[in-house]
């Protein structure tokens, strides 16, 4: 990583002609075992490194920043239940978000982050208990699951697209779709 550092402060330096400093944020689990110093021949250098898992969730819950709140997935949450802490996070995040789009997009990210301390299991039962975070209509992992579902009862049954549409609770466009993405593929 030290080398790393150096190529990117050499490549800050020559472009903006302008003081740089550099700082890696951990996000790993444990301690982070990265040397952040390069003494060689004699040429010093040296990056600060931010270990995010020694900060308390609650400073970054505090933000009115929701870039900022998610990030808390990835602080201490002391002696907080992780499920507790998520269900904090995801309520501050309605808070500070001004529309359901943005509200849908951070949700997505703070899943994407959650995978990295393994608690994406506990958000998914959250988000599922809580039906009001959930854009049915347009979330991932939803159209994603009724996808699959449509695939399999077009590969291994022998039912007409209203039926399957019927069954699956879309519309007979979206059966067809899928339908049309299984012939291309064969």
């Amino acid at each position: 990583m030290v080398y790393r550092m150096i190529d990117y402060w050499g490549l800050l330096k020559s472009k903006y002609q302008l003081p740089v400093r550099q700082f890696v944020i951990f996000i790993g689990s444990g301690q982070p075992k990265m040397s952040t110093v390069l003494a060689e021949d004699g040429n010093y250098f040296q990056f600060q490194l931010i270990n995010i898992t020694q900060f308390d969730y609650l400073r970054f819950l505090s933000s009115d920043n929701p870039e900022e709140v998610i990030l808390a997935v990835l602080s201490d949450f002391g002696k907080e239940k992780p499920e507790q802490a998520l269900s904090q996070i995801i309520h501050r995040l309605e808070e500070t978000t001004t529309d359901q789009r943005t509200f849908q997009k951070h949700l997505r990210q703070l899943r994407i982050l959650s995978k990295l301390r393994k608690l994406d299991l506990k958000f998914d039962d959250i988000i599922q208990n809580m039906a009001k975070y959930i854009d049915a209509e347009n979330d991932y992992l939803v159209i994603n699951a009724k996808s699959k579902f449509v695939e399999n009862l077009l590969q291994k049954l022998n039912l007409s697209l209203e039926q399957i549409a019927d069954l699956a609770g879309v519309s007979v466009d979206f059966v067809k779709k899928i339908q049309q993405k299984l012939t291309a593929n064969q």
